[in-house]
């Protein structure tokens, strides 16, 4: 984190701390192509000492499969039996059980990366788990671009 700017940093290392210590805390990288997105994700999680580590990256494709960028976090079960995917309060919860396993040894940070290209339903099932946190060791850090004009994200 040293190639962050001082300010920066202070906000990391505060995030870390709370999260250390069961304040969740949600980070936002947020910036243009190229510009450095991908390298300030890797500089907090490399300060992530103690941190169970849940690293995805979305892909810019024409189809995103539902749930693929929790799939990739480790989250199972996203589709049903009939191969149709499962409901966003299902995955949410599978999500959920995935963190409270990771957290029995230590903190969690969870990290996006081009969350811009994601898939909607795992969006929508992160954004579940987020909305009810309390008391939880975790640190989700989100790079993404801004979103374009008209965007519902």
């Amino acid at each position: 984190m040293r190639d962050l700017r001082p300010d920066r940093r202070e906000v990391v290392e505060k995030a870390m701390a709370d999260a250390r210590h069961g304040s969740p805390r949600v980070l936002c990288i947020v910036g243009a192509s190229g510009i450095g997105k991908t390298s300030h994700l890797r500089a907090i999680l490399a300060e992530a000492a103690g941190f169970s580590v849940l690293r995805a990256a979305a892909v810019e494709t024409a189809y995103r499969p539902p749930y693929g960028l929790l799939e990739e976090l480790g989250v199972r079960r996203t589709v049903t039996d009939s191969g149709r995917p499962q409901s966003r309060a299902v995955v949410a919860q599978a999500l959920r059980r995935l963190i409270d396993d990771e957290s029995r040894d230590g903190p969690v940070v969870i990290a996006v990366d081009d969350a811009q290209w994601a898939d909607a339903e795992s969006l929508d099932a992160l954004r579940l788990v987020l909305e009810s946190l309390s008391g939880d060791r975790l640190l989700v850090v989100v790079a993404t671009r801004p979103p374009a004009p008209g965007d519902r994200s």
